[in-house]
């Protein structure tokens, strides 16, 4: 068994954004990402809730990151 503690806060990178509530299930926000799956070279990978952490306030949930 391996355990990974995540112990360090850091920026978000540019191609990484947060939500409070599922992206999935946001008009807009859900067919922007099918648009971009289906019509760009990126993919839309999520962050799993257990890696965000956040700090000073704001509670984020969901998190996506795009990539080539």
């Amino acid at each position: 068994m391996t355990v990974k503690i995540v112990n360090d806060y850091r920026d978000s990178e540019e191609n990484e954004f947060f939500f409070r509530n599922d992206p999935m299930a946001t008009a807009g926000i859900k067919d922007l990402i099918v648009w971009i799956e289906e019509s760009t070279p990126y993919t839309v990978v999520q962050i799993p809730h257990w890696k965000i952490q956040t700090h000073g306030g704001n509670t984020y949930s969901y998190g996506i990151r795009i990539e080539k």
